[in-house]
């Protein structure tokens, strides 16, 4: 065998033990395996790791890593295909439907829940009670004293505190008052938990959180939440004949009685069925729209409820 055969014969045999190398490496994920990220909306923290506890503890060879920021961002994160799906409370809208266009993707979007968000204030703040009205006109910088809204409070001036820029939590509010820019009483704390905290520190603050952060009554998370703050009620009308307050309670958001609801979707962009698509599936399934229930949200299928009758002894 010539020198000259040997070197390609040897060539051929490196660029193929490369190649089975390099396949080896890739990752493939399945519906109950693998790894792989997601992107969520601050806010909707406390039901999807409700979520992902019991999916991890049923496929324990399923690693699902989450990041929770912004919905803006959570958006920008799945068009640049660094995370496979994401949670949020609206559906992609025409530019980034046309990006997926383009790159040949097609969105797989799923309603799982109806979410609201809560107005809440401090324990020290008797002033639990609110006007869609007012709250318009202390979110829009129109009212700065607590002293409008009731002349015997003995608290003054007002700061608006909420999660995040480009939260859905703001975004709602933004629809829902037909708001381009926000005073300088607007401020942002970072994340729901720190919306409360700053609460307590200033007791003339009122917070906008998710309500799923104070839902689940059972938590011993939100029992701590629950113990600083105070869920103001909302009423529709402005009229004193017919003031009606209603507090983000499941019962309320189901029956839209509650003015400030938003859904909950889970969107990806999966080509195939892989981890997020197992995830999905299982949060659509019967025991994730249980874990919704029992979070005091509205699952988009209500859960079968057995109950037994058992004849009594004569």
């Amino acid at each position: 065998m010539s020198k000259k055969i040997v070197i390609i014969t040897f060539s051929i045999l490196l660029f193929q033990l490369f190649f089975c190398s390099k396949k080896t490496e890739v990752q493939v994920d399945t519906a109950t395996y693998g790894e792989i990220n997601m992107a969520a909306d601050e806010s909707f923290q406390s039901i999807i790791q409700a979520q992902l506890g019991v999916f991890n503890s049923e496929y324990i060879h399923a690693k699902i890593n989450t990041f929770y920021t912004s919905e803006g961002n959570a958006f920008k994160q799945l068009i640049n295909d660094s995370v496979r799906f994401i949670a949020a409370s609206r559906l992609p809208n025409e530019n980034e439907l046309n990006y997926f266009k383009n790159k040949n993707v097609i969105p797989k979007i799923h309603k799982i829940a109806t979410d609201a968000i809560a107005i809440i204030v401090s324990k020290k703040n008797q002033d639990s009670l609110l006007t869609m009205e007012q709250l318009e006109n202390i979110i829009t910088g129109k009212c700065k004293n607590w002293k409008e809204i009731n002349s015997k409070s003995k608290l003054e001036n007002i700061t608006v505190v909420f999660d995040n820029n480009n939260s859905s939590n703001l975004q709602l509010l933004k629809s829902k008052f037909n708001i381009t820019t926000f005073t300088s009483n607007v401020a942002s704390a970072g994340n729901n938990e720190k919306v409360i905290d700053f609460l307590q520190l200033n007791p003339n603050a009122i917070g906008i959180i998710g309500a799923n952060c104070v839902s689940d009554i059972d938590d011993p998370k939100v029992k701590e939440y629950l113990s600083k703050v105070r869920i103001v009620g909302l009423s529709k009308s402005s009229s004193i004949d017919s003031l009606k307050y209603i507090s983000p309670y499941q019962g309320e958001i189901s029956l839209q009685n509650y003015p400030l609801t938003r859904n909950i979707y889970l969107i990806s962009r999966e080509a195939k069925t892989g981890l997020g698509t197992g995830f999905i599936s299982f949060v659509m399934g019967e025991r994730g729209q249980r874990i919704i229930l029992k979070a005091g949200l509205v699952p988009v299928i209500m859960p079968n409820r057995e109950i037994i009758i058992k004849k009594g002894m004569p």
